[in-house]
């Protein structure tokens, strides 16, 4: 579970890294990369707010474990 976790925040972090690609190209003078924008905001929120949801999960059995 801890490497999904680990996985999912490392996935959210490229995703975000995509989405600012997407957007940067418009300081070297070209158009906005929606595509890479959308996706890389969608992609980062979504495995964000999983990764979080399921760290929860795993805390709360951790604490009823012990």
């Amino acid at each position: 579970m801890r490497l999904i976790i680990l996985m999912l925040s490392i996935g959210s972090v490229v995703a975000f890294g995509h989405a600012l690609a997407g957007f940067g190209v418009k300081l070297l003078g070209m158009e906005i990369n929606y595509p890479y924008l959308i996706g890389g905001l969608s992609g980062g929120t979504i495995s964000a707010i999983l990764a979080l949801w399921l760290w929860k999960r795993w805390l709360q059995k951790e604490k009823d474990r012990d």
